[in-house]
């Protein structure tokens, strides 16, 4: 029994203090939406088909984005292992910082529309052709419980070990 609460201690001692975020959808995609990531200096990321790229200077007009199209930094591919659904760990410590996740919308087109898109060019696309925008925003209940679980677990350990 002492094993197994041991193991059980010094496992949460090897976890926790991590950062998540999730996944919120919108759909449709509308002008409103955009202005406001817009406003708030969101890093959009256009997605078509297997491509991505960094949509620099973006504007909204009516209902149509413009900007130019560049290409996407190797380090912003974390939505490649971002899991829909569920909370996905992001690395926040002095040593590698991934919170730019955190500044994302993936703006996604309908597949089979817009397939001779590449870097350096420039687009006007209507929204109506965006079938969803992805939003990453900080999943607060998995971040407090994986910083909760060491805390919890060090008394714990003290106590069933070192308590006669």
């Amino acid at each position: 029994m002492k094993k197994l609460l041991l193991s059980i201690a010094l496992l949460s001692l090897l976890t926790g203090c991590m950062s998540y975020y999730k996944v919120q959808t919108e759909k449709p995609v509308s002008s409103n939406t955009i202005k406001q990531f817009n406003s708030q200096n969101k890093y959009l990321i256009l997605h078509s088909g297997d491509s991505a790229w960094q949509v620099s200077n973006p504007e909204i007009t009516a209902n149509t984005l413009s900007g130019n199209l560049t290409v996407l930094p190797a380090y912003r591919y974390k939505f490649k292992t971002t899991k829909i659904g569920r909370g996905t760990r992001y690395k926040n410590n002095p040593h590698t910082d991934e919170s730019f996740v955190l500044d994302e919308v993936h703006l996604y087109l309908n597949d089979s529309q817009y397939t001779a898109l590449k870097s350096e060019s420039s687009i006007k696309i209507p929204l109506s052709a965006f079938s969803k925008a992805q939003v990453y925003i900080k999943d607060k209940g998995k971040t407090r419980i994986s910083w909760l679980i060491p805390i919890l677990g060090v008394p714990t350990f003290l106590i069933v070990f070192f308590v006669p």
